[in-house]
Parts: structure tokens; C-alpha cells; sequence
């Protein structure tokens, strides 16, 4: 994506951050950032007892629910805000109890509506591929500095 800057500036980096920190959904399920950078996200996520399915292994809707999350930052680290317009996911390899699982998204297409972005998860330890995802997300507005949506307000 060449008319992507090759690092983010820091304000764009606290405000994704800022997002992240606001959705429950994902403090919930335990998702934490290990990297951002431009049209990049990475995001982690321990197998936890909670979130086995009935035959112990990590649940597909906790997959797609951080694969949605990691291609939602991704989306936010070139400046957009996004719903998600659809998406899908190929659940390839089960992750057990307490492995730890990393989604990496990266945006391959930026237009001006919308952005289709990829994931893949893996297995932190073994690197093995537990699953492959692609989204399409709508652009709802360009991610602005917390300063300027309080100018806004006002």
C-alpha cells in the first residue's frame, strides 16, 4: 500500500489505543495489542477456560471475535473509523487450553468508502495456522485526535 506513511504518528497511535481500551467486549475476552503500525495490527490472546468450547478446545466465536477486533485496529491505523460490512473466516487448526494465540490484519485495500483487510491466526508457540480471515469494513469517519473532537463539542 504505497500511499501509506511508513510510521504513525503518535497521536493517531493513542488514539487507536484509546479505542481498543474502550471496547469491553474485547477486555472481556482477554485481547491485548502487541503491535501497531501502519495498515498493520497485531493482537493477542490467551485459550482461557472460559472460552473452550464443549470439546475443549478455543471456541470459533472467540477466533472471529479477535480476528474482527484485529482487522477493526488495523483499519484505525490508517485513520478510519469502521463498521464492519461483512466478513469471513476459515477455522483451520484448534488452539488449546492456556496456548497463546496471535491475529495479525493487514489492510491490502483503502478506498474511499470502504477497506477490505486479512488476518491470520496463529499459535504463538508452534506458529501453526489456526485460522484465515478477510473483512470488508465501511468507513464512518476518519479517526480524529481526542483534542479535536473536544473542539468540536464545544
Amino acid at each position: 500500500m504505497e500511499e501509506l506513511k511508513k510510521t504513525m504518528p503518535n497521536w493517531l497511535q493513542e488514539e487507536v489505543y484509546r479505542l481498543y481500551e474502550s471496547n469491553i467486549y474485547a477486555q472481556y475476552l482477554g485481547m491485548k495489542i502487541v503491535n501497531l503500525k501502519p495498515s498493520e495490527a497485531v493482537v493477542s490472546m490467551k485459550a482461557r477456560k472460559n472460552l473452550m468450547n464443549m470439546l475443549g478446545v478455543l471456541h470459533g466465536g472467540a477466533i472471529t471475535s479477535l480476528t474482527d477486533m484485529v482487522m477493526s485496529l488495523a483499519c484505525a491505523t490508517v485513520g478510519k473509523r469502521i463498521v464492519t460490512l461483512g466478513m469471513n473466516i476459515n477455522l483451520i487448526y484448534a488452539a488449546d487450553l492456556d496456548s497463546n494465540v496471535l491475529a495479525l490484519a493487514r489492510v491490502i485495500h483503502l478506498g474511499k468508502t470502504t477497506l477490505v483487510v486479512e488476518c491470520r491466526v496463529v499459535d504463538s508457540a508452534t506458529h501453526r495456522l489456526l485460522a484465515k480471515g478477510r473483512g470488508t469494513f465501511f468507513i464512518t469517519s476518519d479517526v480524529k485526535r481526542q483534542s479535536d473532537e473536544s473542539s468540536d463539542k464545544a
